[in-house]
């Protein structure tokens, strides 16, 4: 017996170690081994993606909850620091309050990436299922033409991602943004930390900068650079990769469809 990865400690069978039944000569030339049956491994093949797809969701949500205590803990630690930034200990509350934004903006970016990866290994665990059922379906379909029809979600037609502004996405361009705002809290740090060495005025109403004039300009370019890096991230690695694994599951329901149609 196996454990249940849905169900701990609890067991579950093992179909594709049971061996079936066998003449006398079988056992005797067998007597040792089992005989593994190709449809149970498939089975459990069904499992084990759909168990991926799970526990990927379950990391989603944690990784969530996580950032959100993180998120809570750095608002608290800048709203005491800026109680005590006043006299000569500013420019040290400065220098700390810096090196938090900047750890959580790195933080953020990693949490960015480890969110769309999850993503990624839900998608790989939904196309392995599609995959499986394509073949049952496909071998199947001679005996039970109606089969198809009992599958709304198919390899080809299966659930629409959730768009740019919705959902999974969602969850990740909050992440960016915020990670946006603590870089540029950071730069305005900075630059507060360095007319205070300085003894220099450094204004935050318009000012002109690169042919430019605007409020908190330098805070907002930093800011917007750090989003923008999460956007390229994003279009660049995670969108190519979910293409990818999406083509290469229709490819492999494909050659699955050809191989069985020659075969017959």
């Amino acid at each position: 017996m196996t454990f249940d990865p849905l169900n701990l400690p609890f067991q579950q069978s093992a179909p594709f170690l049971e061996a079936p039944e066998r003449t006398a000569g079988q056992a005797a030339d067998q007597a040792t081994g089992q005989e593994l049956r190709a449809e149970s491994i498939l089975l459990e093949e069904f499992s084990y993606a759909g168990v991926s797809a799970y526990q990927a969701r379950e990391d989603s949500a944690a990784l969530i909850n996580l950032y959100l205590l993180a998120t809570g803990a750095l608002a608290t630690g800048l709203g005491v620091l800026g109680n005590a930034n006043a006299g000569a200990a500013r420019p040290t509350v400065s220098i700390i309050a810096i090196t938090a934004l900047v750890i959580f903006a790195l933080f953020s970016f990693a949490f960015f990436a480890r969110f769309l990866g999850l993503e990624q290994e839900y998608r790989e665990g939904i196309l392995a299922m599609g995959v499986i059922k394509e073949f049952y379906i496909q071998r199947l379909r001679r005996a039970a033409p109606e089969i198809e029809l009992a599958f709304r979600w198919r390899l080809r037609k299966r659930p629409h991602a959730a768009t740019l502004a919705g959902g999974a996405p969602l969850i990740a361009w909050t992440i960016a943004l915020l990670c946006g705002l603590s870089v540029a809290g950071a730069v305005g740090e900075a630059r507060q930390l360095y007319s205070i060495l300085a003894n220099v005025s450094v204004p935050y109403t318009p000012e002109p900068a690169l042919g430019f004039s605007a409020p908190f300009f330098w805070e907002l370019l930093f800011g917007l650079l750090v989003v923008g890096a999460h956007l390229a991230y994003f279009f660049l690695v995670a969108r190519r990769q979910r293409q990818g694994a999406q083509r290469e599951a229709v490819e492999q329901a494909e050659r699955i469809e050809r191989e069985l149609a020659r075969r017959d």
